[in-house]
């Protein structure tokens, strides 16, 4: 019995060293994620500043009926 739980000890730790790269790994992503968010920011941010704001379409106009009779006759 102690051969057979000397010899898992090292799969634990293998299992656990595994397990804390992986946390690693997906943090490192999530930091280089955010990394590139802001970069996208800063570019718009670049972009904005030497070429002016982003073109605002043109509000549609709403037609708003009127009553003018003397319009009508003639």
């Amino acid at each position: 019995m102690l051969k057979k739980a000397s010899s898992t000890r090292p799969v634990v730790k293998t299992v656990k060293n595994l397990l804390s790269c992986l946390t690693g790994a997906f943090s490192l992503m999530d930091y280089i994620e955010k990394v590139l968010e802001k970069l996208k920011e800063w570019a718009r941010k670049l972009v904005g500043t030497l070429l002016g704001p982003e073109p605002q379409p043109e509000p549609e106009l709403i037609p708003i009926p009127v009553n003018n009779p003397r319009r009508r006759s003639r």
